[in-house]
């Protein structure tokens, strides 16, 4: 009898060992990939990171566990605006006394699952205030707007924080509006995109605020004449997320400046400076007064006018300059009419970055109005839309949705670009909801 029991009870023995072991593989599989999914969701964190973080945790809380072979685990991310959750999945073989009992059990395999949220609650307004707004849209998006905000300022509360940021677009921009940082702006006709419209002239083109300073009109930022619009990057910058940087200039922002149209210089009125079928922006006269010549601060030799030993083709090139300096009449319209004439033509009120005052958002919702022989140039209303972002200190401290310990010395330029890529998403959805809202009826709240 002994001899028929001792290999039945050996044989339960290792059945129950292996069984032991299993379960204790299956539970440090488990735990492995809970560390693992747990260290890969903090909302902050770059896609880069992310999956760093969820490979390196996994291996080394496997690498002691011997009984554990052939380990793999896959993370799968769903991102929203304020949250992100993950889900992976690990499988592992493990080694069996009697695996052939088993079967396909002795390859094991695990989930895991993590949320992370807040209550943070960011929109971007990014609105249509071109010409074809006029009337009944315009005044549809202001209700609209309105409506909107104090909505969200009736939801905010200590523990849900809700801000927002206003974004009018025509077919620029106007970043000067509050905590307005100029470090990105190309003030010194740096960029290959700086004054890309003129002639170039002894190897230069006159700059943009060159060009403000010469016309010598007042108000805008810093008194130059500049209202604040910026014009689109050059090349594949307008479509990327590289940041401004002063020691790359064509990352930089070039000042708006609508050049003179050929013709005298006119006031707006029903028939000029919003027809299909002329010109549009003539704000001066393009005969010039030589004797003004002397007041040039372009910082380019315009002295062949006066001397008159030119070729034709400079000569020409020179003329299109000169008249910036001394153009014989000057008439430059850009307030009390939804149509501009001048070098700030078109360019909208500004926009206001993120904040959590609803009232001062109010009150640049109301003061919209639209702006008439333009383009709506949507794309680039999104563009800077999310940076509410831009021109406020937003863009230079660069913080993410949540702000915690352990990125405060993480990439700053990668953080922009995640907060910019989920700003772009959210602008598009909110702005563009409400374009389309404004122009078919007023928005409302049930």
């Amino acid at each position: 009898m002994l001899a028929l029991g001792v290999p039945a009870i050996l044989t339960a023995v290792a059945f129950a060992t292996d069984v032991s072991t299993l379960m204790r593989a299956k539970s440090d599989l488990q735990n492995a990939l809970d560390a693992a999914n747990l260290a890969s969701s903090h909302l902050g964190d770059a896609e880069v990171t992310r999956s760093d973080a969820f490979n390196s945790y996994f291996q080394a809380n496997v690498a002691n566990h011997g009984e554990l072979s052939n380990a793999r685990a896959m993370l799968t991310v769903d991102r929203g605006v304020n949250y992100v959750k993950t889900k992976a999945v690990a499988s592992a073989d493990v080694s069996l006394n009697f695996a052939f009992m088993f079967g396909d059990d002795k390859h094991i395999s695990v989930d895991a699952g993590a949320v992370e949220s807040n209550n943070q609650l960011e929109v971007v307004l990014v609105l249509d205030n071109t010409g074809s707004m006029a009337g009944a849209r315009i005044t549809a998006l202001r209700q609209a707007s309105k409506s909107l905000l104090d909505y969200l300022e009736a939801v905010k509360s200590p523990t849900r924080p809700v801000r927002a940021s206003l974004v009018p677009f025509v077919t620029a921009v106007n970043v000067d509006g509050p905590d307005f940082d100029p470090s990105w702006i190309d003030m010194d006709g740096k960029s290959s995109a700086n004054g890309v419209n003129f002639p170039i002239v002894d190897g230069k083109r006159p700059n943009h605020m060159a060009l403000f300073r010469q016309l010598g009109q007042k108000g805008g930022w810093n008194n130059t004449g500049w209202k604040g619009c910026v014009e689109a990057r050059p090349g594949t910058l307008n479509i990327s997320d590289t940041p401004p940087d002063p020691s790359k200039p064509d990352t930089l922002f070039v000042p708006y400046f609508a050049p003179d149209d050929p013709d005298v210089a006119r006031k707006p009125s029903s028939s000029y400076g919003n027809s299909a079928t002329g010109y549009n922006n003539s704000y001066l006269d393009d005969t010039i007064d030589n004797s003004k010549l002397n007041q040039n601060v372009l910082g380019i030799d315009l002295s062949g006018l006066v001397t008159g030993l030119l070729n034709a083709l400079l000569s020409a090139d020179l003329k299109i300059i000169g008249k910036y300096v001394a153009s014989t009449t000057k008439m430059i319209t850009e307030a009390g009419n939804p149509v501009t004439i001048g070098p700030n033509r078109a360019c909208p009120t500004p926009i206001i970055p993120l904040t959590d005052d609803f009232d001062r958002l109010r009150q640049a919702a109301a003061q919209m109005t639209e702006w008439n022989g333009s383009g709506t140039n949507v794309s680039e209303g999104l563009d800077l839309g999310p940076a509410g972002v831009v021109a406020a200190a937003a863009l230079h401290r660069r913080f993410p949705l949540q702000d915690t310990g352990r990125h405060q010395g993480g990439d700053a330029v990668d953080r922009w670009r995640e907060r910019r890529l989920r700003r772009q998403q959210h602008a598009a959805e909110i702005g563009l909801h409400i374009l389309w809202l404004s122009r078919q009826r007023p928005l409302r709240f049930e």
